[in-house]
């Protein structure tokens, strides 16, 4: 069973549980290496809600940090994380299951992958029916990463005149 901690609630958690801040922060540093200090000022971080293991507070499985826009029907995924011993078991397979589950045929999860870590993720992304153009794009601090998208029905990824990607139905 998870936990959901939605974005209004997240303030909350890291004060009552600096140990989930540190496990959090450690998720981020290893997935996104230019994150800031202050998960709660970095805007890759900071309107984040997150899905957890539900003894995350004792033991620390897994992570999905993410932020859903309504509006554009957008779910960015911000972190998919599996703590090294519990690697291999399943849990990386099980939250893809439940952000595919929240977002449904009615939006797109969109994830970036940086360029370090394309090889070692792509197939990860790819058995989950994700699609990309394999194209490196720098972020605004210069990383350069991989997006990868999917959605419950088919989707062609185009590109914009001003270099945005445009997820369009099929």
């Amino acid at each position: 069973m998870d936990m959901l901690i939605q974005n209004h609630e997240v303030r909350d958690w890291f004060s009552e549980e600096p140990r989930s801040l540190k496990k959090v922060f450690q998720a981020y540093e290893e997935t996104i290496s230019d994150i800031l200090p202050n998960l709660l000022i970095d805007p890759r971080a900071s309107v984040n809600s997150y899905i957890v293991n539900q003894d995350f507070r004792n033991t620390p499985k897994y992570l999905a940090a993410f932020n859903a826009n309504a509006q554009t029907r957008l779910f960015v995924l911000s972190v998919l994380y599996v703590y090294p011993e519990f690697r291999k078991q399943g849990y990386g397979n099980h939250l893809i299951q439940q952000v595919q589950n929240m977002v449904g045929s009615s939006g797109v999860v969109q994830v970036a992958v940086e360029e370090n870590d394309v090889s070692r993720l792509h197939d990860f992304y790819i058995k989950h029916s994700f699609k990309t153009t394999g194209e490196l794009i720098p972020n605004q601090f210069g990383k350069k990463y991989c997006d990868y998208f999917w959605s419950g029905r088919a989707i062609e990824i185009n590109k914009t005149p001003d270099g945005q990607f445009a997820i369009t139905p099929t």
